[in-house]
């Protein structure tokens, strides 16, 4: 992506002292417009506006934030900034003396705190809630495309991983602690589809599940080889159990107690009634976690029943 103003994404990086795997946060110092979070936005609905009606579309939209560079619009830095935000996790069993405010060489433990910790947090929630903004137009008009051609929809809400931000001593993804790994996926669909409302499983899900889940929605044969397994009717279920339970490479995850779950770096949005319209079904597929912005939002998230917020 080139910006006018800078050049490249990457010289805006620099300039403001941040990198692509590091903590801090600063303010996006261009138009908002040209913040790469709006750009792939704006870039989606444009191939949706030049896409015949007629035709099916399978649309992928493929965010960098909330990923270091933490560098969020400034209305969501500043807000953050003045926020009363959660502490990180503080694990009895971690040396906290000999970890470096400074942090390591590999950029992967670290003791957050003081300013440098009100940075990364409001850098890292900051973009979250500025993605929570940017997706709802985009949204709106893959439903109204689709149901303008009176054609089912189903969009997927998803990530390969979170961010530790301080947690036990920790940062990045590293780890598979519940701020990196333990997150969830969210799956929404048009009337008809058969899916249950406000459903939630407690299985793990992984990123391979969605390709055969996917291809069977749209009545096409998975390749074979293929190491997930479609929930189509795990989402149609009153009890969530996955359909063609678990892979054996979940199961060798689970017996080394390690979760690997994918989820959605968004939260409220869901909530906020932007995905949901009337009688439209969520299913959420997740295993427990603390939420990376507040527990509200996951509740709001979780209590949808029938298409409506509870």
């Amino acid at each position: 992506m080139l910006v006018p103003e800078a050049g490249c994404i990457r010289a805006v990086m620099t300039g403001l002292g941040l990198s692509v795997n590091g903590w801090g946060g600063k303010s996006w110092p261009l138009a908002d417009e040209l913040h790469p979070t709006a750009w792939v936005v704006s870039e989606s609905r444009k191939v949706l506006a030049a896409m015949l009606v007629e035709r099916p579309l399978f649309l992928t939209a493929s965010f960098y934030a909330p990923h270091p560079p933490l560098f969020p619009p400034g209305k969501y830095f500043d807000r953050y900034m003045k926020a009363t935000l959660p502490a990180p996790a503080h694990g009895d069993w971690v040396a906290w003396d000999g970890l470096s405010p400074a942090g390591d060489k590999q950029g992967r433990r670290v003791r957050l705190e003081g300013d440098a910790r009100r940075a990364t947090q409001a850098g890292y929630f900051g973009l979250i809630e500025h993605l929570d903004d940017q997706i709802e137009p985009l949204i709106a008009d893959f439903k109204a495309r689709s149901e303008k051609a009176g054609r089912s929809w189903v969009i997927v809400v998803t990530s390969d991983h979170a961010e530790m931000l301080g947690d036990h001593g920790f940062f990045r993804k590293c780890e598979p602690f519940e701020g990196s790994a333990n997150i969830p996926l969210i799956v929404a669909a048009s009337p008809g589809s058969g899916f249950k409302a406000g459903l939630r499983s407690m299985k793990p899900v992984c990123l391979e599940d969605i390709m055969p889940t996917l291809l069977e929605l749209a009545g096409a044969k998975c390749p074979g080889g293929s190491m997930g397994s479609a929930w189509c009717q795990s989402c149609a279920e009153k009890t969530g159990r996955c359909a063609n339970g678990c892979t054996p490479n979940m199961r060798r995850a689970i017996a080394r107690n390690r979760h690997f779950t994918r989820s959605p770096t968004v939260i409220r949005n869901i909530s906020g009634g932007h995905l949901m319209a009337p009688n439209a079904c969520l299913i959420w597929i997740t295993i427990p976690a603390r939420s990376t912005i507040s527990s509200g939002w996951r509740r709001g998230a979780s209590c949808w029943s029938d298409g409506a917020p509870a």
